[in-house]
């Protein structure tokens, strides 16, 4: 899809839901976003414009399904923000950093799809995979003899302790499963 394609049929897909839904989210609340607040974001220069312009859909998705807002501020140097950058494929670290150093989101080329974006932002956010949950083997089977040795650590369960579910279901379809 092109940038406007991708806009225009998620521009008519939120017109047509127009909910929000409270999900899976970090127990920490130190590593929480204040929903009071906006996110500050800002690229490092790694991206070309046409992949920031992707990255804010993915933004304005999160936007318009949470009460969550997010201000581009290119000359915040230092504090807690998300800093989008290309230095190892896409991956991003659960929740805002503890001691207010940005959050960065790696998102290489391969990665600049919305749904791998709304994935790895989603993980800067707060939200672990859906199948890390710890009460997933109620609802899946992992067949660890399938998984490649180096990828095993994307399906172990986090303790409880560590997940807010929110009462929310667990969810075979969410951004989050694998």
């Amino acid at each position: 899809l092109t940038p406007d394609q991708a806009e225009s049929i998620y521009a008519s897909a939120a017109a047509e839901t127009g909910r929000r839904v409270k999900r899976k989210f970090i127990g920490s609340k130190v590593r929480r976003w204040d929903p009071r607040r906006p996110i500050f974001f800002s690229f490092d220069g790694s991206h070309t414009l046409r992949e920031q312009r992707v990255i804010e859909l993915a933004l304005e998705h999160w936007h318009n399904i949470t009460c969550l807002n997010f201000e581009r501020r290119d000359d915040e140097p230092k504090g807690n923000r998300i800093v989008f950058t290309d230095v190892d494929g896409c991956a991003s670290n659960v929740g805002k950093h503890p001691l207010g150093e940005p959050q960065f989101v790696s998102l290489a080329p391969e990665c600049i799809r919305l749904g791998v974006i709304a994935h790895e932002v989603a993980h800067a956010l707060g939200f672990w995979h859906e199948q890390s949950r710890p009460d997933r083997d109620y609802y899946v089977k992992v067949r660890w003899e399938n998984i490649d040795r180096d990828s095993k650590g994307q399906f172990l369960k986090e303790q409880p302790a560590d997940v807010d579910n929110g009462g929310v279901p667990y969810d075979l379809g969410s951004i989050m499963h694998y």
